[in-house]
């Protein structure tokens, strides 16, 4: 997540002073779907918290077998289609492939990683979209194994897939500076 949040923050820094277009042509079928993954996936992480430590929401329960997988094929498909709005590659990818973080830290929790890095490609859109992915992933792995969504973490995922979500679309819509 960290080096997702990087990755935004260089590209972000870069469109204040360059005179280069950091975002695709805007797509508002995508802009759409991505309100619309945001709004379902925090709708379901307040009715696993809410739910938490009864059987409605446990990582087994019918919700959560439904939520996933559905909320995996929507970020898929937009990924797909960001990746058809330009062909160029964004100018922070050599930047960000550049950046090792070896370690992420989760409500005070040092956690190794056992996953290779991220290897960063794709035009502007889709590397926006990488923390989107992160914070799914982080998501069900921390629902998984831990069997329910207590409070604190449901608002630290809610406020990852709002920021990420955000992060997105000012992307999406940015214009040329």
């Amino acid at each position: 997540m960290i080096r997702a949040v990087l990755i935004v923050i260089v590209a972000l820094a870069l469109s204040a002073c360059s005179a280069f277009q950091i975002g695709e042509r805007y797509d508002k079928s995508i802009d759409d779907d991505l309100n619309r993954f945001q709004t379902e996936t925090v709708s379901f992480i307040t009715s696993m918290r809410i739910n938490a430590g009864a059987p409605a929401g446990a990582y087994t329960s019918e919700a959560a077998k439904a939520f996933y997988p559905k909320a995996t094929a929507t970020l898929s498909n937009i990924k797909l289609r960001a990746g058809q709005l330009s062909s160029r590659q964004c100018p922070v990818n050599a930047i960000a492939n550049k950046i090792t973080l070896p370690l992420d830290g989760v409500l005070g929790e040092i956690v190794e990683t056992d996953q290779p890095p991220t290897v960063v490609t794709g035009n502007c859109a889709e590397v926006t979209l990488l923390s989107i992915e992160k914070q799914l992933v982080d998501l069900e792995k921390g629902h998984r194994e831990r069997k329910q969504i207590g409070p604190i973490r449901a608002q630290w995922h809610i406020d990852g897939i709002n920021k990420s979500v955000a992060i997105a679309l000012s992307g999406l819509r940015a214009k040329d500076y």
